[in-house]
Protein backbone atom coordinates (compact mmCIF):
# COMPACT_ATOMS: atom_id res chain seq x y z
CA UNK A 1 0.00 0.00 0.00
CA UNK A 2 1.04 3.82 -0.41
CA UNK A 3 1.98 5.69 2.12
CA UNK A 4 4.08 8.85 2.97
CA UNK A 5 6.87 7.03 3.20
CA UNK A 6 6.05 4.67 0.63
CA UNK A 7 5.12 6.86 -2.08
CA UNK A 8 3.25 4.77 -5.41
CA UNK A 9 4.89 5.05 -8.81
CA UNK A 10 2.20 6.78 -11.21
CA UNK A 11 1.86 6.32 -14.96
CA UNK A 12 -0.17 8.85 -16.64
CA UNK A 13 -1.21 9.05 -20.42
CA UNK A 14 -2.03 12.79 -21.62
CA UNK A 15 -2.49 14.09 -25.25
CA UNK A 16 -0.66 17.83 -25.19
CA UNK A 17 1.73 19.53 -27.76
CA UNK A 18 4.92 21.06 -26.90
CA UNK A 19 8.24 20.56 -28.90
CA UNK A 20 10.96 17.94 -27.66
CA UNK A 21 13.11 20.62 -25.55
CA UNK A 22 10.78 22.44 -23.92
CA UNK A 23 9.21 19.25 -22.26
CA UNK A 24 12.25 17.72 -21.58
CA UNK A 25 13.68 20.96 -19.26
CA UNK A 26 10.19 20.87 -17.73
CA UNK A 27 10.77 17.29 -16.68
CA UNK A 28 14.53 17.97 -15.56
CA UNK A 29 13.05 21.15 -13.43
CA UNK A 30 10.29 18.75 -11.98
CA UNK A 31 12.93 16.33 -10.64
CA UNK A 32 15.25 19.00 -9.13
CA UNK A 33 17.50 19.24 -12.26
CA UNK A 34 18.94 22.01 -14.12
CA UNK A 35 17.63 23.15 -17.30
CA UNK A 36 19.94 22.35 -20.89
CA UNK A 37 20.80 23.46 -24.49
CA UNK A 38 18.27 22.73 -26.91
CA UNK A 39 20.67 20.42 -28.47
CA UNK A 40 21.43 18.59 -25.47
CA UNK A 41 17.63 18.38 -24.29
CA UNK A 42 17.35 16.52 -28.01
CA UNK A 43 19.81 14.33 -26.81
CA UNK A 44 17.52 12.99 -24.24
CA UNK A 45 15.39 11.46 -26.16
CA UNK A 46 16.13 7.42 -27.38
CA UNK A 47 14.11 6.60 -30.85
CA UNK A 48 12.48 3.48 -30.36
CA UNK A 49 10.55 1.46 -32.71
CA UNK A 50 6.35 0.13 -31.29
CA UNK A 51 4.86 -1.71 -33.82
CA UNK A 52 6.16 0.20 -36.81
CA UNK A 53 5.85 3.51 -35.52
CA UNK A 54 8.50 5.76 -34.12
CA UNK A 55 8.39 6.61 -30.33
CA UNK A 56 10.76 8.58 -28.20
CA UNK A 57 11.66 7.75 -24.94
CA UNK A 58 13.14 10.01 -22.24
CA UNK A 59 14.37 8.88 -18.98
CA UNK A 60 15.61 10.96 -16.23
CA UNK A 61 16.91 10.79 -12.52
CA UNK A 62 17.22 13.57 -10.39
CA UNK A 63 19.42 13.95 -7.54
CA UNK A 64 19.19 11.95 -4.16
CA UNK A 65 17.88 14.91 -2.25
CA UNK A 66 15.21 14.78 0.40
CA UNK A 67 13.29 12.62 1.99
CA UNK A 68 12.12 10.45 -0.37
CA UNK A 69 15.35 10.19 -2.25
CA UNK A 70 15.95 10.36 -5.89
CA UNK A 71 12.87 10.24 -8.15
CA UNK A 72 12.64 8.87 -11.89
CA UNK A 73 10.72 9.49 -14.75
CA UNK A 74 10.46 7.54 -18.36
CA UNK A 75 8.10 8.67 -20.79
CA UNK A 76 7.69 7.65 -24.32
CA UNK A 77 6.55 10.02 -26.72
CA UNK A 78 4.27 9.48 -30.18
CA UNK A 79 3.95 12.36 -32.63
CA UNK A 80 0.64 12.27 -33.27
CA UNK A 81 0.01 15.37 -36.15
CA UNK A 82 -0.21 18.29 -34.29
CA UNK A 83 -0.05 16.70 -31.01
CA UNK A 84 2.00 13.71 -29.07
CA UNK A 85 0.86 11.44 -26.62
CA UNK A 86 2.90 11.50 -23.61
CA UNK A 87 2.98 8.16 -21.32
CA UNK A 88 4.79 8.88 -18.18
CA UNK A 89 5.84 6.91 -15.38
CA UNK A 90 7.48 9.08 -12.37
CA UNK A 91 8.52 8.01 -8.66
CA UNK A 92 11.59 6.78 -6.32
CA UNK A 93 14.15 5.97 -8.60
CA UNK A 94 14.17 2.53 -7.20
CA UNK A 95 11.09 1.40 -7.69
CA UNK A 96 10.19 2.62 -11.27
CA UNK A 97 13.81 1.31 -12.07
CA UNK A 98 11.83 -2.08 -10.67
CA UNK A 99 9.03 -1.60 -12.70
CA UNK A 100 10.95 -0.41 -16.00
CA UNK A 101 10.02 -3.84 -17.47
CA UNK A 102 6.59 -3.81 -17.55
CA UNK A 103 6.24 -0.18 -18.41
CA UNK A 104 8.35 -1.29 -21.85
CA UNK A 105 6.11 -4.13 -22.29
CA UNK A 106 3.04 -1.52 -21.72
CA UNK A 107 4.92 1.42 -24.05
CA UNK A 108 5.18 -2.42 -27.12
CA UNK A 109 1.57 -2.97 -26.68
CA UNK A 110 0.35 0.42 -27.59
CA UNK A 111 -1.59 0.52 -31.50
CA UNK A 112 -2.31 3.57 -32.91
CA UNK A 113 -6.17 3.35 -34.65
CA UNK A 114 -8.40 6.31 -35.70
CA UNK A 115 -6.52 9.10 -33.74
CA UNK A 116 -6.89 7.23 -30.54
CA UNK A 117 -4.44 4.66 -28.81
CA UNK A 118 -5.03 1.57 -27.64
CA UNK A 119 -3.42 -0.76 -25.33
CA UNK A 120 -2.45 -4.66 -26.43
CA UNK A 121 -5.44 -5.80 -28.47
CA UNK A 122 -7.76 -3.67 -27.19
CA UNK A 123 -10.38 -1.15 -28.52
CA UNK A 124 -9.42 2.42 -29.30
CA UNK A 125 -10.68 4.13 -26.59
CA UNK A 126 -8.04 6.44 -25.36
CA UNK A 127 -9.83 10.15 -25.42
CA UNK A 128 -8.47 12.56 -27.51
CA UNK A 129 -9.18 16.43 -28.16
CA UNK A 130 -11.38 17.83 -31.44
CA UNK A 131 -10.15 19.39 -34.52
CA UNK A 132 -8.52 22.47 -33.51
CA UNK A 133 -8.41 22.71 -30.59
CA UNK A 134 -5.90 23.91 -28.69
CA UNK A 135 -2.53 22.31 -27.61
CA UNK A 136 -2.36 21.35 -23.70
CA UNK A 137 0.29 21.23 -21.50
CA UNK A 138 2.60 18.22 -20.69
CA UNK A 139 0.91 17.82 -17.53
CA UNK A 140 -2.37 18.35 -18.05
CA UNK A 141 -5.22 16.38 -16.53
CA UNK A 142 -6.15 13.04 -18.40
CA UNK A 143 -9.57 13.90 -20.71
CA UNK A 144 -12.25 12.52 -19.71
CA UNK A 145 -13.55 9.17 -22.12
CA UNK A 146 -16.63 10.54 -23.26
CA UNK A 147 -14.30 13.68 -25.06
CA UNK A 148 -14.71 14.10 -29.07
CA UNK A 149 -11.84 12.15 -30.98
CA UNK A 150 -8.99 13.65 -33.05
CA UNK A 151 -9.28 12.82 -36.57
CA UNK A 152 -6.67 10.73 -37.71
CA UNK A 153 -3.14 12.50 -37.70
CA UNK A 154 -0.46 12.85 -40.63
CA UNK A 155 -3.13 14.20 -43.79
CA UNK A 156 -4.84 11.62 -46.11
CA UNK A 157 -2.61 9.04 -47.68
CA UNK A 158 -5.01 7.91 -50.32
CA UNK A 159 -4.34 11.06 -51.95
CA UNK A 160 -0.35 11.01 -51.55
CA UNK A 161 0.68 10.00 -55.36
CA UNK A 162 4.32 9.17 -56.36
CA UNK A 163 6.15 6.45 -58.96
CA UNK A 164 7.69 3.65 -57.25
CA UNK A 165 11.39 3.41 -58.44
CA UNK A 166 12.23 -0.09 -59.68
CA UNK A 167 13.53 -2.32 -56.83
CA UNK A 168 12.15 -0.34 -54.28
CA UNK A 169 9.69 -2.54 -52.12
CA UNK A 170 6.25 -1.19 -50.94
CA UNK A 171 5.39 -1.77 -47.22
CA UNK A 172 1.88 -2.79 -47.27
CA UNK A 173 1.06 -1.58 -43.65
CA UNK A 174 3.05 0.99 -43.34
CA UNK A 175 0.63 3.76 -43.04
CA UNK A 176 0.37 4.00 -39.23
CA UNK A 177 -0.26 7.35 -37.83
CA UNK A 178 2.10 10.01 -38.87
CA UNK A 179 3.63 7.18 -41.08
CA UNK A 180 2.07 7.48 -44.17
CA UNK A 181 4.44 5.33 -46.46
CA UNK A 182 7.28 2.85 -46.31
CA UNK A 183 9.50 1.41 -48.26
CA UNK A 184 12.05 -1.66 -48.33
CA UNK A 185 15.23 -1.66 -50.45
CA UNK A 186 18.13 -4.58 -50.42
CA UNK A 187 21.03 -5.54 -52.55
CA UNK A 188 22.91 -8.75 -51.46
CA UNK A 189 23.14 -8.07 -47.94
CA UNK A 190 22.88 -4.24 -47.63
CA UNK A 191 19.80 -2.85 -46.77
CA UNK A 192 17.45 0.67 -46.35
CA UNK A 193 14.59 1.56 -46.04
CA UNK A 194 12.78 4.92 -46.78
CA UNK A 195 9.80 6.29 -44.74
CA UNK A 196 7.67 9.02 -45.41
CA UNK A 197 6.24 10.61 -42.23
CA UNK A 198 3.96 14.20 -42.24
CA UNK A 199 3.73 15.92 -38.93
CA UNK A 200 1.51 19.39 -38.32
CA UNK A 201 3.20 22.39 -36.23
CA UNK A 202 5.96 22.35 -34.01
CA UNK A 203 8.26 19.30 -35.35
CA UNK A 204 10.99 20.76 -33.54
CA UNK A 205 13.67 22.58 -34.75
CA UNK A 206 16.53 21.79 -37.44
CA UNK A 207 19.03 21.47 -34.91
CA UNK A 208 17.06 19.06 -33.18
CA UNK A 209 16.26 16.88 -35.41
CA UNK A 210 20.25 17.31 -36.82
CA UNK A 211 21.45 15.95 -33.50
CA UNK A 212 18.90 13.12 -33.43
CA UNK A 213 19.32 12.07 -36.98
CA UNK A 214 23.45 12.22 -36.30
CA UNK A 215 22.40 9.76 -33.15
CA UNK A 216 20.44 7.58 -35.54
CA UNK A 217 24.22 7.09 -37.87
CA UNK A 218 26.39 6.73 -35.24
CA UNK A 219 27.82 10.37 -35.09
CA UNK A 220 28.24 12.37 -32.24
CA UNK A 221 25.78 15.52 -31.26
CA UNK A 222 29.21 17.42 -31.25
CA UNK A 223 30.28 16.78 -34.76
CA UNK A 224 30.76 19.92 -36.61
CA UNK A 225 27.60 20.10 -39.04
CA UNK A 226 29.61 21.91 -41.61
CA UNK A 227 31.91 18.36 -41.77
CA UNK A 228 29.20 15.64 -41.43
CA UNK A 229 25.89 16.95 -43.04
CA UNK A 230 25.24 17.81 -46.47
CA UNK A 231 22.84 19.92 -47.81
CA UNK A 232 21.10 20.30 -51.46
CA UNK A 233 18.07 21.56 -52.64
CA UNK A 234 15.05 20.15 -54.48
CA UNK A 235 11.47 20.47 -55.84
CA UNK A 236 9.06 18.27 -54.67
CA UNK A 237 5.60 18.46 -55.74
CA UNK A 238 6.22 21.73 -56.93
CA UNK A 239 7.27 23.27 -52.88
CA UNK A 240 11.05 24.50 -52.73
CA UNK A 241 12.78 21.34 -50.83
CA UNK A 242 15.64 21.08 -48.23
CA UNK A 243 17.94 17.66 -48.44
CA UNK A 244 20.27 16.85 -45.47
CA UNK A 245 22.73 13.79 -46.04
CA UNK A 246 24.67 12.14 -43.13
CA UNK A 247 26.77 9.11 -42.65
CA UNK A 248 28.26 7.79 -39.67
CA UNK A 249 31.63 5.55 -39.04
CA UNK A 250 31.83 1.91 -39.43
CA UNK A 251 31.58 0.06 -36.03
CA UNK A 252 33.00 -3.10 -35.68
CA UNK A 253 31.46 -6.07 -38.24
CA UNK A 254 28.43 -3.16 -38.83
CA UNK A 255 28.64 -1.20 -41.97
CA UNK A 256 28.86 2.42 -41.70
CA UNK A 257 24.98 3.88 -41.66
CA UNK A 258 23.67 6.39 -43.82
CA UNK A 259 20.39 8.84 -43.97
CA UNK A 260 19.13 10.93 -46.46
CA UNK A 261 16.11 13.27 -45.30
CA UNK A 262 14.38 15.20 -47.57
CA UNK A 263 11.68 18.18 -45.63
CA UNK A 264 9.31 19.70 -47.35
CA UNK A 265 7.11 22.52 -46.01
CA UNK A 266 3.45 23.06 -47.24
CA UNK A 267 1.68 26.42 -46.81
CA UNK A 268 -0.43 24.37 -44.62
CA UNK A 269 1.85 24.36 -41.71
CA UNK A 270 2.32 20.27 -42.68
CA UNK A 271 5.69 18.93 -42.59
CA UNK A 272 5.96 15.81 -45.22
CA UNK A 273 9.98 14.01 -44.29
CA UNK A 274 11.04 11.79 -46.77
CA UNK A 275 14.06 9.61 -44.75
CA UNK A 276 16.09 6.95 -46.47
CA UNK A 277 18.38 5.00 -44.26
CA UNK A 278 20.64 2.15 -44.35
CA UNK A 279 24.10 1.14 -45.09
CA UNK A 280 26.06 4.00 -46.35
CA UNK A 281 27.03 1.91 -49.72
CA UNK A 282 23.37 0.61 -50.73
CA UNK A 283 21.84 4.07 -49.77
CA UNK A 284 24.97 5.80 -51.91
CA UNK A 285 23.97 3.55 -54.92
CA UNK A 286 20.28 4.59 -54.56
CA UNK A 287 20.78 8.51 -54.24
CA UNK A 288 19.05 8.77 -58.32
CA UNK A 289 16.51 7.06 -57.43
CA UNK A 290 15.28 8.95 -54.46
CA UNK A 291 15.87 11.44 -56.29
CA UNK A 292 13.18 10.75 -59.08
CA UNK A 293 11.18 9.61 -56.18
CA UNK A 294 10.85 12.80 -54.75
CA UNK A 295 10.35 14.60 -58.11
CA UNK A 296 7.26 11.71 -58.97
CA UNK A 297 5.90 12.97 -55.16
CA UNK A 298 2.44 15.00 -55.46
CA UNK A 299 1.27 15.68 -52.37
CA UNK A 300 -2.30 15.99 -51.25
CA UNK A 301 -4.25 19.21 -52.70
CA UNK A 302 -4.87 20.52 -49.36
CA UNK A 303 -0.83 20.76 -49.41
CA UNK A 304 -1.62 23.78 -51.25
CA UNK A 305 -0.55 22.88 -54.92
Amino acid sequence: NATDDNPPVQVTVVLAGGDLAGNVNRWRQQLGLPAVSGPEAAQAGKVVDVGGVSAIVVDLTGPSTGPGGAQRMIVAIFPRGEMNWFIKMVGAAEKVGGQKANFDAFIQSIRFGSGAVAQGGGPATTPALPPNHPALPADHPALPSDHPALPAAGGDSSTFRFALPAGWKQEPDAGNGFRLAGFEIASGADKAEVAVTTLSGNFGSLEANIVRWKDQVGLKATDDNAKVVAHRAITVSGIASDIYDLTGPASGDQPAQRMTVCITKDNQGQAWFFKMTGSAALVGQQQAAYDEFLKSVQLPAAGGH
